[in-house]
Parts: C-alpha cells; structure tokens; sequence
C-alpha cells in the first residue's frame, strides 16, 4: 500500500512520519486518500448525506497565512539539517519563495547600511540631506539583479541536469537547488542583524563590515557548491561520469555568468553612476 501521508501537518506545519494518522504536534487527524478507499460504504455515505448537514467554517485567510508560513519554516529548517536529502514532493512554489528570500535579505543589508551612512555624513557635515528615494531604488536594482542571477544558476543547473538524467522536471530541480542553498537565508538573516547593530561613523574600526564580507563568501560558496552538487547528485543512470558533467556545469555557469554581467554593466551601469551623482550634487546643493 502506497504512503500518501502528506509531508507536513495541514494545521500545524510540523513534519509527519511516514504512515502518521495524526500530527504529534498538535494532535490534527489526517485523513489519508487510503482511508478513504478502504471506508466500502464512503460513496454511499455521501450520496445519502443530509443536504442540509452542516459544512465546516471556511479557513481565514489568517490561519492560511500561518499554516502556510509554518510549513515553508518546517520545509526549511529540514533542509538546513539535511541539505543533501530534498523532499522533490515539496510544493514548488517554496522553492521559488526561496530564490527570493536569499535576494531579498542582501537586499535589505545595503538598505540599512545606506540609511546608517546618509545619516551618518549629515551629522558630520550638519545636514538633512533625505536620499531615500535614490536609496530604495538603488535598493530595488539590486534586488532584481541578485535575483535574476539565482535563476541563471537555476537555469544551467536544469539544462545541465537534463543531460544526464532526462527524468529530472524543472520544480524538482528547482526544489533540490534551493535545499541545498537554503542556508544562504540563514546568513543573509544573520547579516542583517549584524547590519542593524552596525555603527557607521565615518572613524574606522568596522570589526562588522569584516563579517558581512566573510557571510557574503560563504554565500557565493554554498551557492556554487550546491549548483555543482545539484547536478550530479541521485541520478540512477547517469549518461556522463560526473567529472565532465561537473566540468561542463562549471564552465556553462561561468560563461552565463560572464554574459548576464556584461549585459548588466551596460543597462545599469550608466543608471548606478547617475543615482551616485545625484547623490554627490544632494550634498553638494546641501553645503
């Protein structure tokens, strides 16, 4: 008999262990397709309901929310134990959650840093200059570019993947890339409190900036080992040894990496020197 237990409680968010008929968290009961089947007299008894019988009260969209983050935090914290054994039944609407989490807190960290240092040179310079505006849209280029690169990462790593295991779709890939690079939310997390605690005074001494740089390598490198991981790893019968098919995959990412910078550097870049001069003549005009 087939396990159709579901992954994670539908109330709680919690794991289930295989076979569960009710959550050990909460105590919700699960009622499993199997169930159902071996009830003989199910359709019956439903043909034969009341029309009129009661119907539960519709979930708020309150405790949807809830049910839905619990299960996202649940999904995530099992992947942050066991990055190499993914749940590809895992809904791939996390994954792509995921890929934006792990822009959006790098994101957030030049926010503050940006806030912390437009304050810090009005005080040194006694002035109210306001750049939130060219700040959250600097913000917002970054956003959408870090972005865009973990979908190049994605991308590659699919097409990649496709040659030596033409089984694998595209939501269970994308499941397995961001299992094993879920821990760069974990770091983008961690670098923005560091951010928040940040003293930005324009004297030195910025033990935490040090920090912020060594959780941005780590970053890049849990990114790249799990693009490199995500192509070789379970594959039943591989088409290629996995040597050149993690040497194709190197030099595929490098290459898209090479052209999406290219193609950065000559939309924006004209637009990023722009916003540095705007804020170089806010100040100017401030004096």
């Amino acid at each position: 008999m087939n396990d159709d237990t579901p992954k994670f409680c539908p109330h709680c968010g919690q794991p289930l262990a295989p076979g569960a008929k009710f959550c050990t968290s909460c105590g919700y009961q699960l009622k499993t397709a199997t169930d159902a089947a071996d009830t003989p007299d199910a359709a019956n008894d439903t043909q034969s309901a009341p029309q009129d019988q009661p119907q539960p009260a519709p979930e708020s969209t309150g405790a949807r929310a809830k049910r839905f983050s619990g299960n996202v935090f649940a999904w995530w914290l099992a992947t942050i134990k066991h990055p190499a054994q993914p749940d590809l039944q895992t809904p791939v609407l996390f994954g792509y959650l995921a890929l934006v989490l792990e822009a959006l807190f790098p994101t957030l960290i030049v926010a503050v840093l940006a806030h912390k240092a437009t304050n810090a040179a009005n005080q040194a310079a006694n002035l109210a200059i306001n750049l939130n505006g060219i700040i959250w849209r600097l913000c917002l280029t970054i956003f959408v570019v870090v972005l865009l690169a973990l979908f190049i990462y994605v991308g590659i790593g699919f097409g990649i993947r496709r040659i030596n295991d033409p089984a694998t779709t595209f939501s269970s890939y994308l499941i397995r890339f961001t299992s094993l690079t879920n821990l760069v939310i974990g770091f983008g997390l961690l670098g923005l409190l560091i951010s928040f605690f940040l003293h930005v005074d324009f004297n030195g001494g910025y033990g935490e900036v040090g920090i912020l740089i060594l959780l941005l390598g780590l970053t890049s490198l849990v990114t790249t080992v799990g693009y490199l991981y995500s192509l070789v790893a379970d594959v039943a019968q591989p088409r290629l040894d996995a040597f050149y098919l993690l040497l194709i995959g190197e030099i595929a990412l490098a290459i898209g990496l090479a052209i999406y910078g290219g193609l950065v550097g000559g939309l924006i870049g004209q637009a990023l020197s722009n916003t540095f001069a705007q804020i170089g003549d806010s100040f100017s005009a401030g004096w």
